[in-house]
């Protein structure tokens, strides 16, 4: 597995402030809940898609139709 160096060569990264960590997990949160609202719309809308292609490609003849 491939080592990651910093361009430095010191050989350590920098120290990460709490406060910087809480932000990234923050906007990582974020980041999911609008994921799943994102899929959450397009697993409804190709559902509505599904419904309505069925709806205009409806073919049973037109007596079946008119006279349930």
């Amino acid at each position: 597995m491939k080592q990651l160096v910093p361009p430095d060569g010191a050989g350590a990264y920098p120290a990460i402030s709490p406060g910087e960590v809480e932000g990234l997990r923050a906007l990582l949160a974020e980041r999911e809940v609008t994921i799943r609202d994102l899929r959450s719309r397009l697993d409804r809308e190709v559902e509505e898609r599904r419904h309505l292609i069925a709806l205009l490609t409806d073919r049973r003849p037109w007596w079946r139709r008119w006279f349930r």
